[in-house]
């Protein structure tokens, strides 16, 4: 089961579920103590790669935090912890990748979207100002893709 390209970043998180990227930033690339959401994974083991991730979203509240996809499917499970802990730096403080594993990809992945770009850099201590810009940006995409209404995890692995 699960992605075989995210095999070598996969393990059990603390209630036992598959979880891929679901590590902390360990101590010496941060600057203070996180707290790693336990409640991820409620649909961990469910099929899911055809349904539309938007679906798994819910605003907070009933004293529960917000969640998304990320958080309830337990893949790349570091974005709920960003977001959880207002800290969009905390994956790339968290994430290790294998040296005999296939080579990474994220700073390709952020430098051809723009976001090594000055206006974004800057906020990148601003967890408020960086959603605001996050919102902007996503608000100003095309929906041609269906990525805020029926993209799936099939379609993102398509092209992610």
């Amino acid at each position: 089961q699960g992605d075989p390209v995210m095999q070598p970043y996969e393990e059990l998180d603390m209630n036992g579920r598959r979880c891929t990227l679901c590590w902390a930033p360990p101590p010496e690339r941060s600057d203070r103590n996180y707290t790693q959401r336990t409640d991820c994974g409620n649909h961990t083991d469910e099929p899911h790669a055809s349904i539309p991730l938007i679906s798994y979203s819910r605003p907070a509240g009933d004293g529960q935090p917000e969640t998304n996809a990320w958080c309830e499917l337990n893949s790349q499970k570091m974005c709920a912890d960003a977001i959880y802990n207002k800290d969009f730096l905390f994956q790339a403080k968290a994430v290790v990748y294998p040296t005999d594993g296939p080579k990474p990809y994220d700073s390709w992945y952020c430098l051809y979207n723009g976001w090594l770009e000055q206006d974004i850099v800057a906020l990148q201590h601003d967890f408020e100002g960086m959603r605001a810009k996050a919102k902007e940006f996503c608000d100003s995409r095309p929906l041609k893709y269906g990525w805020n209404t029926t993209m799936t995890m099939d379609d993102m692995r398509e092209v992610y």
